[in-house]
């Protein structure tokens, strides 16, 4: 286990990790959220996108364990990384069973002290499609701060159109506590 918190811990993905991934996050009520809710979902995709995080030098990612059961309960990661500049995207997706316990909100707690201890980033931003409240709450709970709202973004199946929402945190309020 790389980071520990009270409920919720972080550790490496490997490629013994692709059923259990996928079994989380194949799940409709886990996708529809994201950038492309209606494409397939295969076992062959998820070991793709491992793989390419894996390999990435702009991409670091975690499964978040929870640690009452030792059960993968998802996945933190940040993308988009640029150091030059000291910035990165966070990203989380939590596996039905295991939301309302906390875990996505330790996760990117833990993923914060990462990007900001350990990799010196300055800034880390979310984005977030409106109607997804949920995550909303795990930001804001993270001390991340609405700092933009594009409306119309984006269709959402059940939702239609759609505004894309942009969180961010600085590596001194998240230091501060603040």
């Amino acid at each position: 286990m790389i980071y520990k918190g009270k409920r919720a811990g972080l550790d490496y993905i490997t490629f013994s990790d692709v059923d259990r991934i996928h079994e989380c996050l194949s799940r409709p009520e886990v996708y529809r959220f994201l950038a492309s809710p209606w494409r397939l979902r295969t076992r062959e995709r998820t070991r793709k996108r491992i793989e390419a995080l894996l390999e990435s030098t702009d991409r670091v990612g975690f499964k978040i364990v929870d640690l009452s059961t030792g059960e993968n309960a998802g996945v933190v990661t940040l993308s988009r990384i640029n150091y030059r500049v000291g910035r990165a995207e966070i990203g989380y997706r939590i596996c039905p069973r295991h939301r309302g316990k906390g875990l996505a909100t330790e996760g990117v707690k833990l993923m914060l002290k990462h990007a900001f201890e350990v990799l010196n980033l300055n800034l880390v931003y979310a984005q977030v499609k409106e109607p997804n409240v949920a995550s909303q709450r795990v930001l804001i709970k993270n001390g991340f701060k609405l700092v933009g709202r594009i409306p119309q973004y984006t269709i959402v199946p059940g939702y239609g159109r759609v505004a894309l929402l942009i969180f961010a945190i600085t590596r001194d309020s998240f230091l501060s506590g603040a």
